[in-house]
């Protein structure tokens, strides 16, 4: 993903901040969505228009309604979500008939910039 993000222009602090997001939402996903198959599809969205990025992670387990906390900062897991409520611009989740999502937004500044301030 970096060497993606990277032909996109992304900076390199921007670019470790969505693969840390990704991957704790994708473990989130892999670990509580108690599908049973552990089918996981991550969406990315490039929006240079509007200077942004999106990342769904979606599985196909049931809805599970979870606070963004880390009530135990000692804890080895459960920071997932409390990482995405600090780093992204915005997040959210969901749940349709391709199963249960999360997603968060970045800017993105150098596609501010190369698009005459967007």
């Amino acid at each position: 993903m970096h060497e993606f993000l990277d032909l996109e222009c992304v900076a390199a602090e921007t670019s470790e901040v969505i693969v840390l997001l990704t991957s704790e939402l994708v473990t989130n996903a892999v670990v509580h969505s108690h599908s049973g198959d552990g089918e996981v599809t991550v969406l990315l969205d490039l929006n240079h228009e509007h200077a942004r990025i999106r990342l769904d992670v979606i599985d196909n387990g049931p809805a599970v309604v979870v606070a963004p906390v880390c009530e135990d900062p000692d804890r080895e897991g459960g920071r997932g979500l409390a990482l995405v409520d600090g780093l992204a611009d915005r997040w959210g989740g969901y749940l349709d008939e391709h199963g249960t999502g999360v997603w968060f937004e970045l800017c993105i500044p150098a596609w501010a910039d190369e698009d005459g301030g967007a």
